[in-house]
């Protein structure tokens, strides 16, 4: 598998609203350079009648080719793959990598493979998510329980 990123996406206003969308759709453009999220996936052309219309762009919608969004969660330091569909249009990446797998031959639904897993934009990597952290103390996780056992004990008082 070939992994391609094409940037981490973030929301911002227009000083005016794009010539496909109105201007209360949801903006995003990539961080690194500014590029706005629906010109880069659409383009705007005229069909055989010179009708106007908006199709996406040829680098981007191929089947064969899998769109993810990965979003970081500090409880694993990591970037971790949410959604991973065929359509980059079902894509909605707020404060997300969007990274593209070409050469993907599992099954027909790639997110039981990508979905949850973790995303390295760095390496271009894909890893299986690390078990959630564990309490810092084992000293706090029997005082959660004490404290526990103390409501327990204090709402079988009120109730007589």
């Amino acid at each position: 598998m070939k992994i391609i990123n094409h940037g981490r996406w973030v929301p911002y206003k227009p000083s005016k609203a794009s010539g496909i969308f109105p201007a209360w759709v949801s903006y995003f453009r990539r961080e690194s350079d500014g590029q706005d999220w629906y010109d880069y996936i659409y383009r705007e052309d005229t069909d055989d009648n010179g009708r106007r219309r908006v199709t996406v762009r040829d680098f981007l919608s191929s089947a064969v080719s899998i769109k993810c969004a990965a979003i970081f969660q500090p409880a694993f330091s990591a970037y971790i793959i949410g959604p991973a569909v065929a359509d980059v249009t079902k894509l909605c990446p707020i404060n997300q990598h969007v990274f593209e797998v070409t050469g993907y031959t599992g099954s027909d639904n790639p997110q039981e493979y990508f979905g949850g897993r973790v995303f390295d934009p760095a390496a271009l990597a894909i890893r299986d998510r690390p078990p959630p952290p564990q309490p810092i103390d084992p000293e706090i996780a029997e005082l959660k329980k004490t404290i526990e056992n103390m409501q327990a004990e204090i709402a079988k008082l009120v109730r007589g």
